[in-house]
Order: structure tokens, then sequence, then C-alpha cells
């Protein structure tokens, strides 16, 4: 795959939609920040976007995802 410049990788997210953004094992403050942070941003372009739910989760970073989170992949038409 190509690297992207910032114009390509926003041109690519905005053609786009329905999302489903997903984060390792045991995510740490940095993934779930940012996975929050482009699932919040998504929705704020009017795009669908969920984050898959982490059973590894921990409650410290809990809140940073409230309202965000899908317990499996949305159906797609």
């Amino acid at each position: 795959m190509a690297n992207l410049t910032m114009n390509e990788a926003a041109q690519w997210f905005l053609s786009r939609d329905n999302y489903l953004i997903v984060t390792h094992r045991r995510p740490d403050g940095d993934t779930v920040g940012c996975s929050g942070a482009l699932c919040r941003a998504l929705r704020a372009l009017g795009k669908t976007a969920h984050i898959l739910e982490n059973p590894q989760l921990t409650q410290n970073y809990a809140a940073h995802h409230q309202g965000l989170t899908c317990s499996a992949p949305p159906a797609t038409s």
C-alpha cells in the first residue's frame, strides 16, 4: 500500500462511510484516545462510525469510549 498525503487521507475518509474502528489487545491511553477522537471526528462529519467493544479495555479508560462502541460489526447493505 502506498503512503498517503494528508490531503489524500482526508479525501479517502470523506469519500466513504460506515467505519468500524478496532483497537489492539489491552489498549493503552494512546489507543483509547486516538480511537475515540477518530470516531468522534468521523461522526462530526456526518459519517457512521463505531468502535468495536474491547473486553480488555480497563475502567480507567472506559469513559473515553462511552456512547461510541458496538458489540459486533454493524450490518452493511
